[in-house]
């Protein structure tokens, strides 16, 4: 636009080949992509992407940097690329289910790990059978819902959180049904009950330990790091607590 008359009868002639080659590796290629099947799979990665990306941080890099990259190509419309592109979700995909599903295990197994010690306990004994099943049924709930979780940062939050927390309040209801049992048990017409203090429980990842040194380096430092932990489990002991391990 706004070119003397002589361009247009010289010049413009002379550049019909590069506007061809224009047309025919940028702008068919381009049209073809975006009103084609490849647009729609190229969004469904973007979505996958977009999804996903807080699970890239749990497996190696070079696992998604593949994807990433192709998905960044500004020529992703030209050759092989958009297969390519599918092929590499495909396989990020996988990896990523099976990061997810060894974690969901993994976190399920060490919260039934943390059932089998409540269920060993004699105060878990001798509670009615229906007391049993209300406090089974939250580590149930718990391992259920991580099944429906997608994000491996969820489920390590899910199982941090029942353990430090949840799991102490079970801990205090079993302790409480026990000491209601037994006062009932022990109730005689005429006699005069006393109150048991409630049983409070302290996670072991709460309990602070003073010690001089950052690290331990041989035996001598092992010994006083143990001497400072027994003197602090002891200290809530004391209290009357009961230590959560």
């Amino acid at each position: 636009i706004g070119k003397p008359y002589a361009f247009y009868l010289s010049d413009l002639p002379r550049q019909m080949d590069d506007l061809l080659d224009l047309k025919e590796q940028v702008m068919a290629p381009v049209l073809s992509f975006w009103n084609g099947e490849q647009k729609r799979q190229y969004d469904e990665a973007r979505r996958f992407q977009q999804q996903e990306s807080a699970n890239f941080d749990y497996i190696e890099r070079s696992e998604s940097e593949p994807f990433m990259a192709l998905l960044g190509d500004e020529a992703i419309y030209s050759g092989n690329r958009m297969q390519q592109l599918r092929a590499a979700m495909d396989n990020l995909k996988n990896r990523l289910s099976q990061k997810l599903e060894a974690r969901r295990s993994e976190a399920a197994n060490r919260i039934g790990q943390y059932r089998a010690r409540l269920e060993a306990e004699s105060e878990f004994k001798g509670l009615k059978p229906e007391q049993q099943s209300a406090l089974a049924g939250r580590f149930d709930s718990v391992i259920a819902s991580l099944k429906h979780e997608r994000l491996i940062a969820r489920v390590n939050d899910i199982e941090r959180s029942f353990i430090e927390r949840e799991y102490q309040q079970i801990l205090e209801r079993m302790s409480t049904l026990a000491q209601q049992a037994t006062q009932t048990e022990e109730t005689r017409p005429g006699a005069t009950v006393v109150a048991e203090p409630k049983v409070e429980y302290v996670s072991r990842s709460a309990i602070h330990v003073t010690f001089e040194k950052v690290w331990m380096a041989d035996e001598a430092d092992v010994d006083a790091y143990i001497e400072a932990w027994r003197e602090a489990l002891m200290k809530e002991i004391a209290k009357g607590k009961r230590i959560q391990i």
